[in-house]
């Protein structure tokens, strides 16, 4: 009986939605004024022969963040570590452009990338905790 209350527990802690995300920790990130700082690299490849899928980048959309802070990508060739790729693709970096900040405070920073791949439209979300200095 043990051992089935023990599975069903871990099925259930499987499925639940949002359950692997409990332990998840938004990166922290330090900007100062006028400072601009890289948050991301953005790239879609194939894994069996590292050809890019994306087709282009519609957007960055903050959800949650400081008026401090613009949040924009830049497009360029980048390296496709994320698939062991060895080659430069299409692709960009979204970074975070600070404003005059006044004073250190720490904030919240969500966003999500809109692109289009080969495949059709999808998005990149990602969240970061701002530590941000004059």
């Amino acid at each position: 009986m043990r051992g089935f209350l023990r599975s069903s527990l871990l099925a259930a802690l499987l499925i639940l939605p949002g359950a692997d995300q409990a332990n998840a920790q938004a990166v922290l990130v330090a900007i100062r004024s006028n400072e601009t700082v890289s948050l991301r690299i953005i790239n879609w490849v194939t894994t069996h022969d590292c050809e890019s899928q994306l087709v282009s980048v519609d957007g960055v959309e903050v959800l949650e963040g400081p008026s401090d802070i613009k949040v924009e990508f830049r497009p360029r060739k980048v390296l496709a570590t994320s698939a062991y790729c060895s080659k430069e693709v299409d692709g960009g970096e979204v970074v975070a452009i600070a404003k005059e900040i006044k004073q250190r405070f720490e904030a919240s920073l969500v966003f999500r990338v809109l692109l289009t791949s080969k495949t059709g439209p999808a998005q990149i979300t990602q969240s970061y905790r701002l530590l941000l200095f004059p």
